[in-house]
């Protein structure tokens, strides 16, 4: 997991998918509303997104293919860098 641990804001809309094709989709939903958005394959960082302007970032993960047990400690991992 490389994420940043600057405690800066990585946008307002930010969620996390369990594959590529659902966070895809989401910010294509999105993209076409107007919002500026995407796709990253870990998490953001956040002076990034700040640079880029963006309204959504959507993370893709590969929680889809894995036991709920390492699922959970995926997405607490997630949750303590976002």
């Amino acid at each position: 997991m490389r994420c940043s641990s600057s405690g800066a804001n990585v946008g307002d809309y930010v969620f996390i998918c369990d594959d590529f094709t659902g966070a895809s989709d989401t910010l294509a939903t999105l993209s076409l509303a107007g919002w500026r958005v995407r796709l990253f394959m870990d998490c953001p960082d956040p002076a990034a997104v700040d640079r880029e302007g963006l309204d959504a970032v959507g993370i893709a993960t590969d929680t889809r293919a894995l036991p709920p047990d390492r699922i959970e400690i995926r997405l607490r991992e997630f949750k303590a860098a976002l």
